[in-house]
């Protein structure tokens, strides 16, 4: 595992010179034990991601304090009551029901939510999140929530699409997120961009991601 980690963070580390900006990994643990996890932080990793809420839920009392954890599975509404209180980050906000329910559970617990926007360039019927044409007034209608905290996108890239493809979606999201981040929306809390997994993390810091969730790469 530490090798794994290791090899990623170099890779993170060539981008973060070349660029200035700083890049996040989170360890994507679904299906992994605490254990595991506490591993990870032995190992300096304190994002950890996790795809679904009772599993979330069932490892929550015993991860370390300072973990910081991020939901990145697609969120049902009648879960969200569950995930606000011990959520770092959303990843997956996919729709404006969703980020309804979020603001309403937020506001409930005092909190704000930090959370990222899905898209979903690609138009993948079996994916969730939003498409490009939708992007711009669905951005609009989410700033009257006052407890939600929108903190940038994220985006899943089609299973199979070779590395030319990969590439132009991925730097059509950074030109989506740099608009946003340029416009001062959100008092320029803009500044995540959440994409690359561990079939494809390295296309993805090319072009411009700057937080990766990696699961297989680290643990097999």
């Amino acid at each position: 595992m530490k090798e794994q980690i290791d090899t990623i963070r170099r890779e993170m580390d060539l981008i973060e010179e070349r660029t200035g900006e700083k890049t996040t990994l989170v360890a994507v643990t679904k299906g992994r034990s605490v254990q595991m996890i506490k591993e990870l932080r032995h190992y300096g990793i304190q994002d950890m991601g996790e795809n679904r809420v009772q599993e979330l839920l069932e490892k929550y009392p015993d991860l370390p304090e300072d973990m910081r954890i991020h939901f990145i599975g697609h969120l049902q509404r009648n879960k969200v009551r569950q995930v606000v209180p011990i959520a770092h980050l959303i990843h997956s906000l996919d729709s404006l029901r969703l980020a309804a329910e979020i603001d309403r559970q937020a506001e409930r617990f005092e909190k704000k939510q930090e959370v990222l926007v899905q898209i979903n360039l690609a138009r993948e019927a079996n994916k969730f999140g939003f498409y490009e044409e939708d992007i711009k007034e669905a951005m609009r209608e989410m700033e009257s929530f006052k407890s939600l905290d929108i903190r940038g996108f994220m985006m899943m890239a089609p299973f199979g699409s070779g590395e030319k493809e990969l590439y132009e979606l991925f730097s059509q999201a950074k030109l989506i997120f740099d608009y946003y981040r340029k416009s001062r929306y959100n008092n320029s809390r803009i500044s995540i961009l959440s994409m690359g997994m561990s079939d494809d993390y390295k296309i993805a810091l090319e072009a411009g991601s700057n937080m990766i969730r990696i699961g297989s790469r680290i643990f097999e």
